[in-house]
């Protein structure tokens, strides 16, 4: 498992802060953006980061290797767009209530984060940038930013996450390496749902109790005050209902019955 963790570390360096590009993203595990897997690259790792403001109000950021020199597949990308509402001069702040860049309209900050090829109809999160250098082109020189979005706006599709680019900004969010299991522990013999186990014996949750197991109803219903105990065997069953192997003897008795009297016809 991997934890949220708020930390006060500049990658690659825990003695002085230096000027990184980094990229990391937590999620949930329902999450369409990340599906709980921990994200942390950089450009020390070979990934590529670029940035631009877009009329001084949108800052659109890439963070890809498709020269595949971390290893990992081309496929591993990421998209983050940042926008104010109504398109005033994106300053450092905090940017609440955000939706779905660019259908977010005038009156709301936009927000979109993407990668791997999955992207998201509608969004609602916040944002957070710390530092903003750019060229009068608009090309980004620095960048400092915390994100928080909703994939499709569902609590629990949650993604969280910092991009710091020629940053010396702490990164905020660092996802953190399991924990194995100590060495004396025992296999998981029967599995059912994740972190759970059942001993063999015992009823899988879901399957219908059997008599004498928790939660099964009694084989015999308790008598009423006064009434004689009911007699184990004794008795045609209440109400019987007609079955495979009745109909069939049935059948049989009327073949019978016709083949007999058949047989008094030709006699007589």
């Amino acid at each position: 498992m991997f934890a949220l963790a708020v930390v006060g570390v500049m990658v690659g360096s825990s003695t002085s802060a230096r000027a990184v590009s980094a990229f990391s993203l937590l999620s949930s595990p329902q999450s369409w953006i990340g599906g709980g897997e921990p994200v942390l690259v950089t450009d020390a790792d070979g990934f590529s980061f670029s940035g631009v403001v877009d009329s001084g109000c949108v800052a659109t950021f890439s963070i890809n290797d498709f020269d595949g020199r971390s290893g990992r597949p081309v496929s591993s990308w990421w998209v983050l767009e940042l926008a104010t509402p109504g398109e005033r001069p994106l300053t450092p702040g905090l940017y609440q209530e955000a939706k779905k860049y660019p259908f977010q309209g005038l009156a709301f900050p936009g927000l979109n984060v993407e990668g791997i090829g999955r992207g998201n109809s509608a969004v609602t999160g916040s944002f957070e940038v710390f530092e903003l250098v750019a060229q009068p082109d608009g090309t980004i020189l620095s960048f400092a930013a915390d994100f928080l979005q909703f994939d499709e706006g569902i609590p629990d599709w949650w993604n969280r996450g910092s991009l710091r680019f020629n940053s010396a900004r702490p990164l905020s969010f660092l996802p953190l390496p399991s924990v194995d299991p100590p060495s004396s522990s025992e296999p998981d013999l029967a599995p059912v749902g994740p972190g759970r186990s059942f001993p063999p014996t015992d009823p899988v949750p879901g399957d219908p109790p059997t008599v004498g197991s928790p939660g099964a109803p009694d084989p015999l219903p308790d008598p009423l005050p006064g009434s004689p105990p009911p007699l184990l065997g004794s008795g045609p069953a209440p109400n019987p209902v007609p079955g495979p192997l009745p109909v069939a003897a049935a059948l049989m008795g009327w073949q019978v019955s016709r083949n007999l009297r058949r047989r008094c016809r030709a006699t007589s």
